[in-house]
């Protein structure tokens, strides 16, 4: 090497890191109830700042709508600047929200977004996403979900709204004689969790919703039988299997 030459720096075999779109999601999550006054709104959460153009380009897809049957509900679309690496859109209804279901709907997104598939939503088929919300009680089964913590299988179920009443005699999940169940968290934010070991995929798992549990304005959560077998259901970003009744 000639004197007062420096060697060239080493060349990385590391691939470049790919960079992640910015990721898009509802709130209120999707088959939430009891929403009351909360802002309805589309977020962008981005490692790097949002550009402007893009959340507007965002705002020109979300709409609110009448559920089930997708009428317009007239609504102001408003960008809101959270914070440098995140953006929303916000909905502003017209006149105020009848007590009924509605959704919040984006069109399919533009090529440099993509969904947060950790956030629930619900993807129709013309590939639109919604998230169903109703602003008075109305407490029922928003999912099922049943995920892999080696060597459990955790199955959770949530409600669109926190109830209240003794859920230990209220719910109760029924497995195959070889798998064993116990509860692994109370109803925190309306949810309900079991850890099972044992469990054949290909045998059906019930969920039995015993009277009562109630909302907290008082409106009950109906009984009802949930069957499902687990290895029937697909599963989502997270490798979690997935049940919307």
């Amino acid at each position: 090497m000639l004197a007062g030459c420096s060697a060239p720096p080493p060349v990385s075999s590391e691939p470049p890191p790919v960079r992640r779109p910015p990721l898009v999601r509802i709130t209120p999550d999707d088959h939430t109830t009891n929403i009351g006054d909360r802002p309805l709104r589309v977020v962008i959460e981005s490692a790097r700042a949002i550009d402007v153009h893009l959340v507007q380009a965002l705002a020109e897809r979300v709409s609110l709508r009448a559920w089930p049957e997708r009428t317009a509900i007239a609504a102001s679309v408003v960008p809101v600047e959270v914070a440098g690496h995140a953006a929303a859109v916000e909905l502003h209804a017209t006149a105020r929200l009848p007590d009924r279901w509605v959704a919040i709907e984006v069109a399919p997104l533009p090529a440099a977004l993509m969904w947060d598939e950790s956030a629930p939503s619900l993807q129709l088929p013309d590939g639109a996403r919604i998230a169903r919300v109703r602003t008075g009680s109305e407490p029922t089964v928003a999912s099922i979900e049943l995920c892999e913590e080696a060597p459990s299988l955790v199955v959770t179920l949530r409600l669109s709204e926190p109830v209240e009443g003794d859920a230990m005699t209220a719910l109760t999940l029924h497995a195959d004689a070889g798998a064993r169940c116990e509860v692994a968290a109370g109803a925190v934010a309306g949810a309900w969790s079991w850890r099972c070991t044992g469990v054949d995929a290909t045998l059906p798992l019930e969920i039995t919703i015993a009277a009562g549990l109630r909302g907290r304005v008082g409106r009950p959560l109906a009984p009802r039988h949930l069957r499902f077998t687990p290895a029937t259901l697909s599963e989502d970003a997270r490798h979690c299997r997935l049940l919307r009744p």
